[in-house]
């Protein structure tokens, strides 16, 4: 039975978010938005972002979803090289869960 192929999706660079938030804003809110105040406004939101989950707290955009820190337990690994079993510690990770507008239509 031939294996299952995954088709391989186009990677979108920070360039081309900013150039469809401008051409979003144009075409839905009536804002003539330029490049540069488009790139400021997605920093500033994922600067916001990171510093709130750094606090502790949860982002929630709803429909599209919310990022929350979580803690990962401490767990056994294994060295590929050495086959060497090695501890990883425990860590806080941050986590996107998808929200309902987002799965539409996917």
């Amino acid at each position: 039975m031939p294996k299952a192929t995954k088709a391989k999706s186009k990677v979108v660079t920070k360039k081309e978010l900013v150039d469809s938030m401008v051409k979003w804003a144009a075409q839905n809110k009536g804002v003539e938005l330029t490049k540069k105040q488009a790139e400021a406004a997605l920093k500033g939101m994922l600067e916001s972002v990171r510093e709130f989950l750094h606090k502790g707290h949860k982002v929630q955009l709803v429909p599209y979803g919310s990022w929350e820190v979580r803690q990962r337990a401490a767990r056994k690994g294994r060295n590929p090289k050495t086959q060497e079993v090695i501890q990883i510690p425990a860590r806080k990770v941050p986590v996107f869960r998808v929200g309902k507008r987002l799965k539409e239509g996917m």
